[in-house]
């Protein structure tokens, strides 16, 4: 059988051609196993990379890079070959992403004065609890000043 069934310091070549010894397997179809680190100064991998299973995994292949998910589309992370990013959270230079908004601040909260900055994908928009638009109405607490205006 094709598995690491070589004592430790034998080599054995079998009859279909597959190549063993203690912690290295390699297939008459060229399939390769092996047991402990790899380590390269250069290489080329075709096909893809996967590291772990399940929910933690780290995958790379022709269709990007994901974590989270063995399928690309489901991951919760992911990088497509033209740079379209896909994340469910997180934080990008003091602007934190969440399921459907990005807020500065301490607070995720529409209105809320700890929300320094707001917007979701309903169409709220907020400046703390200065400046708010629910989408129907805007919200403004405390004085504005104009220059000048038009006012029809």
């Amino acid at each position: 059988s094709d598995d690491f069934s070589a004592n430790a310091g034998d080599i054995t070549i079998s009859s279909s051609g597959a190549i063993r010894s203690h912690k290295f397997l390699l297939k008459a179809d060229g399939d390769a196993s092996f047991k402990g680190d790899i380590s390269a100064a250069t290489g080329t991998l075709s096909n893809s990379i996967r590291i772990g299973s399940g929910e933690s995994v780290f995958s790379a292949d022709s269709g990007g890079i994901y974590l989270g998910n063995e399928t690309f589309a489901d991951a919760e992370f992911s990088v497509t070959p033209a740079g379209a990013l896909k994340a469910t959270s997180g934080t990008i230079g003091g602007i934190n992403l969440g399921t459907g908004k990005i807020y500065a601040g301490t607070s995720a909260t529409f209105g809320n004065a700890n929300a320094k900055f707001y917007a979701d994908n309903i169409g709220q928009f907020g400046l703390g609890d200065k400046l708010s638009w629910n989408g129907t109405a805007l919200s403004i607490n405390g004085s504005v000043t104009a220059t000048s205006a038009a006012w029809l």
